[in-house]
């Protein structure tokens, strides 16, 4: 998600410990269409919602052959954001400022960045 100051917004996992910065994000529902799943997940763990833009990025998972990672942009109006208790904290940063990330989530920033026309 991409902010009008031209800023990334990241989450602390609770559960990524040797990782623990990275995009929000989570596992889709069976039979669950992956937008649909993006919406329920950014407002069950950040109390936001969002709308759904275009994918950005897909490749296997970190995790197994029949996992896959998908990015979107996406857009909010809301401001006060409500962290469940999956995640820690959360921060706007722009893309020089980021923290050491998981291999999908720094090439899904650099994707958000080219699709909004900035460099990385």
């Amino acid at each position: 998600m991409l902010n009008v100051h031209g800023e990334i917004l990241i989450v602390e996992h609770v559960f990524h410990p040797e990782c623990p910065w990275g995009l929000p994000g989570g596992w889709l529902n069976p039979g669950e269409a992956p937008q649909d799943g993006l919406r329920r997940e950014m407002l069950e763990e950040l109390g936001i919602a969002v709308e759904v833009g275009q994918p950005l990025l897909v490749n296997t998972g970190y995790s197994s052959r029949t996992h896959l990672d998908i990015s979107f942009l996406c857009q909010t109006n809301s401001a006060a954001i409500s962290l469940s208790s999956e995640l820690l904290d959360f921060r706007w940063v722009t893309p020089a400022t980021l923290p050491r990330m998981k291999p999908f989530h720094t090439a899904s920033v650099a994707a958000v960045m080219t699709a909004s026309g900035n460099e990385v």
